[in-house]
């Protein structure tokens, strides 16, 4: 469990170094390290429906081919580089679109 949080939290944080990805505790930076612990107190914290929620999106993450994966922290890099307001607007729209009915 605790890997599987940790692992979880080193792939969202490995941005466009994820090829270089540490694979072992001793191989993360100082930061890297207390950012994994953080994640994982937290993860631990939530209720456990929630946890196993977070859980299979790991796993569905890590079923994914690489270069989804890579077209995802793309993305993600793309989102954390917008202006804050332009990123208040794009949450807007993701939150009305979820609220879509789907067919």
């Amino acid at each position: 469990m605790i890997a599987a949080a940790l692992a979880l939290h080193a792939v969202l944080i490995a941005g466009p170094q994820a090829q270089e990805l540490a694979q072992g505790w001793d191989e993360l930076s100082p930061r890297q390290r207390f950012d994994a612990m953080r994640s994982y107190q937290e993860h631990e914290n939530l209720p456990r429906e929630q946890q196993r929620a977070v859980e299979q999106r790991y796993q569905r993450w890590q079923k994914m081919p690489e270069s989804e994966r890579d077209r995802i922290r793309q993305n993600y890099q793309r989102y954390q580089a917008l202006p804050e307001d332009q990123r208040e607007q794009f949450q807007q729209r993701y939150e009305r679109w979820k609220q879509t009915p789907r067919n």
